[in-house]
């Protein structure tokens, strides 16, 4: 006893070391970019959509990158998350989180339970690693955000044209539909081409959505979404209660 007393009040003079520990966010948008991983651009072109989204009594979706998790798993993170944020509606738990840690390179699509049957796991997962993966490891993580918010708008939204709630916030997208009107010319069939192949991969696969989520990627990239009408980044997007019981999947690139 006599020997363990120097450390005894030796633990009690040294003040302890201070505990990080990993805080959530507040929600103050469809998009919370803490970790810089958007351009402005394309933060506003996925916060109209997915407010349009949400108008229209869609999903409620939602975008975070963090930094770094302190040490915990990207399941722990996101699920302190979505109990913060609350996404959805407490009558249909229509919540969907899409969260990406930069440090530790892992992406999580948490899926509230409303949505699991038209987001199953196995679906989450393969939005992960087919479409999101290979442009993280590209360097291009803007774009794989918008491919994945793209495809999962899709899924759990079946009822809507989600394609056209992406278009609507770019400003060529405008300009296009506005030409189309007086004849058809080479821009607008190539606007063509993207809502058809954005409607296949909603309805055939992951490899059309793919496509049509990377031309609409392109287009964000040529500068094309600074017209974005709407802040996109401001409050009332508040959650509704909306329910999670760690439905989703993980991936990492």
């Amino acid at each position: 006893m006599l020997r363990i007393l120097p450390l005894l009040l030796l633990l009690l003079v040294v003040p302890s070391a201070p505990v990080h520990a990993f805080e959530v966010p507040p929600l103050t948008g469809p998009v919370v970019d803490a970790a810089g991983m958007l351009s402005a651009a394309t933060q506003r072109q996925i916060a109209d959509a997915l407010r349009r989204i949400r108008d229209a009594k869609g999903s409620q979706i939602a975008v975070l990158t963090v930094p770094d998790m302190d040490g915990l798993s990207i399941e722990q993170a996101s699920i302190q998350v979505v109990d913060a944020w609350k996404l959805g509606s407490k009558e249909k738990d229509d919540g969907v989180l899409l969260m990406v840690a930069n440090k530790e390179r892992r992406i999580r699509i948490e899926v509230g339970q409303g949505l699991e049957g038209d987001l199953p796991d196995a679906y989450a997962k393969r939005i992960i690693d087919e479409s999101m993966t290979p442009l993280f490891r590209s360097g291009n993580p803007d774009q794989g955000i918008l491919v994945g918010v793209f495809q999962i708008a899709q899924r759990a939204n079946p009822q809507l044209e989600v394609e056209a709630f992406f278009a609507a916030g770019s400003r060529e997208w405008r300009t296009t539909h506005r030409r189309s009107r007086g004849g058809p010319g080479f821009i607008p069939i190539l606007v063509l081409v993207f809502l058809l192949l954005a409607g296949r991969g909603a309805r055939g696969g992951m490899f059309g959505g793919l496509l049509g989520g990377m031309l609409l990627g392109g287009m964000i990239g040529r500068g094309y979404g600074s017209g974005s009408s709407g802040g996109g980044f401001g409050g009332g997007f508040g959650g509704g209660g909306g329910g999670f019981s760690g439905g989703g999947a993980s991936g990492g690139w």
